[in-house]
């Protein structure tokens, strides 16, 4: 087994598994966390995984990988589109995929969406769905604190604390 020795210890390769089939591996999970785990793109998993789920994403993973080479940095914007144009070229025989572009249909889409809420959304969204509305209200008190602008200076005063280290 070669390691990499700084933590954490990441394995590199092993008698049974290559270095560039690891690196295959690692691109999966990292695309798979992206599309799947991230609950962005409940709608599209069934056409992305199709009736041969494993082999259908690691397709789509060497396909990410070899139009971005990138596994960290690629905008939830820029996945969609990339998603779009892999289902649009791969579509086949057992699920057929057609870029739906009326505006009633995404109208009816977003609206079906805002009713179904938290009932689609992962565990981890419903928490982030459900910080959200603290998280504003800390917006709105920090604004809260900014006074109008001074007439003399037509500076923004901000009341704020300096911590000494």
């Amino acid at each position: 087994m070669i390691f990499d020795p700084a933590p954490p210890y990441q394995i590199l390769a092993t008698d049974r598994m290559d270095f560039s089939m690891m690196q295959r591996i690692v691109r999966f999970a990292r695309y798979w966390d992206l599309v799947a785990n991230s609950g962005r793109f409940t709608g599209l998993m069934p056409a992305l995984l199709g009736k041969q789920p494993f082999a259908r994403f690691l397709a789509l993973s060497d396909w990410l990988y070899a139009h971005t080479d990138a596994t960290h940095r690629i905008s939830p914007d820029r996945l969609a589109r990339l998603l779009d144009t892999w289902l649009q070229t791969h579509a086949n025989d057992e699920h057929t995929y057609q870029k739906d572009t009326s505006e009633e249909t995404q109208a009816t889409d977003a609206a079906s969406e805002s009713e179904s809420g938290r009932s689609s959304a992962t565990r981890r969204q419903q928490r982030h769905q459900a910080a959200l509305p603290s998280a504003l209200a800390r917006q709105a008190s920090i604004s809260e604190r900014v006074s109008p602008p001074s007439e003399e200076s037509g500076r923004v005063r901000t009341r704020s604390k300096i911590i000494n280290a």
